[in-house]
């Protein structure tokens, strides 16, 4: 006959009730969490450009011109590998040229959607031709990161026979011991550049759009 005090009958229950009793015993209430203090850090302010006479020629190598051609039958996306320009900073707070020539002819094509447009039916039609840039600095505004200006400049872009009025804002950043870069972009309808205004059975009308896309890299002119 089994004891009522057997071993292999009551260790189950008294392994299972020492493993469930710790949970059961009412716990300490945890401590209420740290009250988190935000920091406000004190606000960067560049200093003010000082106004002299610089004068820095493009370096293309580290240089990106490229033109986004937008239409009803897709987007052409090519860059342009032939480029040089020239930028002045007067002894004034606002006076400054910049001048950009670029070569059409040396367009080549990065991306096109299925369908899209091609240099040759878009861009083609212009010939092998110089796009030339010629802009007057018109005010600075400053940024609260110090190196990085706003110029606003306002200029003609040449385009064979054909010349536009182009304002244009660019982004100045210049670190010491790297190049000093600008960069923006600027959206024209095509009939300015005088793309072709195409059309099927004379009811479906596709016009084009041109973005020009610069990050310029400027290194400083020689004896100077």
């Amino acid at each position: 006959m089994t004891s009522r005090f057997d071993l292999r009958i009551w260790a189950p229950a008294l392994l299972g009730l020492a493993c469930f009793l710790p949970r059961a015993l009412p716990r300490e209430p945890a401590a209420a969490p740290e009250r988190v203090r935000s920091i406000t850090l004190p606000q960067m302010h560049a200093p003010p450009e000082r106004a002299r006479e610089r004068r820095y020629e493009l370096d293309l190598d580290e240089s990106s011109v490229r033109f986004l051609v937008e239409g009803n039958s897709g987007h052409l996306l090519a860059e342009c590998r032939r480029c040089d320009g020239a930028m002045h900073f007067g002894a004034g707070v606002d006076d400054g040229d910049l001048e950009l020539q670029l070569d059409l002819a040396s367009l080549r094509v990065i991306d096109v959607s299925p369908g899209g447009p091609t240099v040759r039916e878009v861009l083609g039609v212009l010939g092998d031709v110089q796009l030339e840039l010629r802009a007057r600095r018109v005010s600075v505004a400053t940024s609260d990161l110090p190196g990085v200006h706003q110029d606003t400049w306002i200029g003609t872009v040449h385009l064979g026979p054909r010349q536009l009025l182009q304002p244009m804002q660019l982004w100045r950043c210049g670190l010491p011991g790297g190049r000093m870069h600008t960069q923006g972009h600027g959206t024209v309808a095509g009939v300015g550049f005088g793309l072709p205004a195409r059309s099927w059975f004379g009811l479906f009308e596709e016009r084009y759009t041109v973005t020009l896309g610069l990050d310029l890299a400027w290194r400083r002119a020689r004896g100077n």
